[in-house]
């Protein structure tokens, strides 16, 4: 059974009463379902009280698998792979979209999977910067993207270039 879900005006601050941009929220990882809401209305309210008048939409999805993190990934595929047709009723140039952690699989996904929001904000990602640059990512980039004790490592030390780190016969090289 699927969560509850709320697309209609809320009675505390109805949309005629906003602007018509949009922010979406993604959790990350290991987040139950009420803590999730809780965590979305934390993050309204700060926003709010900071000056944004934008819709706000939470997205909950099942990440909360306990140890085994492989679990929640493949369900950050999948819920990525529902959120376009989810988020049908969010003007997608008008949305900076935000995802924490794990959250950020989803919401690539998403984008991979057709919904492509103005803006795209990454919190802690758990996904590698080559993941979306490529190898042609801008130098000023790399550096600000980069936590500055793992600087001084070489590209080849990317997430991506891990498995040619060892021998031909050993079985990590076969891993992508």
């Amino acid at each position: 059974i699927g969560r509850a879900r709320q697309v209609g005006d809320p009675d505390g601050l109805p949309d005629d009463e906003t602007k018509a941009h949009w922010v979406v929220l993604i959790h990350g990882y290991n987040v139950p379902g009420d803590a999730a809401r809780g965590w979305h209305a934390e993050t309204f309210k700060r926003l709010h009280v900071l000056g944004s008048n934008a819709r706000f939409v939470g997205v909950t999805w099942n990440g909360d698998t306990g140890f085994d993190y492989h679990l929640a990934v493949y369900h950050a595929f999948q819920a990525g792979d529902a959120l376009p047709r989810a988020l049908g009723f969010v003007d997608p140039s008008r949305t900076l979209l935000i995802g924490h952690s794990l959250g950020n699989i989803v919401a690539s996904q998403a984008v991979q999977a057709g919904f492509t929001p103005a803006h795209y904000l990454l919190l802690n990602a758990a996904l590698p910067i080559e993941a979306l640059a490529g190898r042609n990512n801008s130098q000023p980039q790399t550096e600000e993207m980069t936590e500055e004790y793992w600087r001084p490592y070489g590209s080849r030390l990317y997430a991506a270039d891990w498995a040619k780190l060892f021998a031909p016969s050993d079985f990590r090289r076969t891993l992508s």
